[in-house]
C-alpha cells in the first residue's frame, strides 16, 4: 500500500490499520524494506557480467511504451 506512505500521520497509520490483511501472494513493501539494512543491499545475489545493469522504461502516457536494457560492460 505505497499510497499510504505518502500520507501524514495520523492518516497513514489509520489507513494501514483499516486495510486488513493483504491477499495471498501480495507483500507489504514497507514491512519488507523495514527489515533491510539502511546502508547496503543484502540480497545475496551474485552479479555476473551477463546480467542487465539497468533497465529504462517509459510510462507510455503518449502511446505505446518503449524500453531499453543496458548490459553490464
Amino acid at each position: 500500500m505505497a499510497m499510504a506512505n505518502l500520507l501524514p500521520e495520523p492518516q497513514r497509520s489509520a489507513l494501514i490499520a483499516q486495510r486488513g490483511p493483504l491477499p495471498d501472494g501480495l507483500l507489504d513493501f514497507a514491512e519488507l524494506i523495514g527489515n533491510c539494512p539502511d546502508d547496503y543491499l543484502a540480497s545475496g545475489r551474485v552479479i555476473t557480467a551477463a546480467d542487465i545493469a539497468s533497465h529504462f522504461h517509459t510510462g507510455a502516457d503518449t502511446g505505446t511504451g518503449t524500453g531499453a536494457a543496458q548490459p553490464r560492460q
